[in-house]
């Protein structure tokens, strides 16, 4: 009996020691893959972290060319309506010059008319005077 206890006390610590073992081996494996898990969430929080940072930079870089792009806008607008007065200017001079040179042509033309006509009436008087 002794030695039937003895060898049942020997099985139950084996059985003990075999599930022991086995639940190391388990805890051993969960942890391994859980520490596996771990690591891939930290790198992804890396990785994600990386990429919001080169997202924020892209950002400014967009917001730098906006500003660009608006301040080049301004300056093509300020360009274009120098240009616009420029023109407006350069047309109501060349106006008042043509009126200016108008005036003057009709006034010549004029003086020509009233010169030829005074030559005719002084031909026509001349003519009337003599009777012929």
């Amino acid at each position: 009996m002794k030695y039937f206890r003895l060898k049942h006390q020997k099985v139950s610590e084996l059985r003990y020691l075999k599930n022991y073992i086995y639940i190391c081996f388990v805890f051993r494996l969960a942890t391994s893959c859980l520490d596996h898990a771990l690591e891939l969430v930290n790198n992804e929080i890396l990785r994600l972290d990386g990429s919001m940072e080169k997202a924020g930079k892209l950002e400014l870089k967009f917001i730098e060319l906006y500003l660009i792009i608006i301040s080049l806008a301004e300056a093509i607008n300020r360009s274009f309506n120098e240009i616009k007065s420029y023109v407006e200017n350069r047309r109501h001079n060349l106006l008042q010059s043509l009126k200016t040179t108008k005036d003057y042509k009709l006034k010549v033309l004029n003086d020509q008319l009233n010169l030829i006509l005074s030559k005719f009436f002084f031909l026509f008087s001349f003519i009337c005077f003599f009777d012929f």
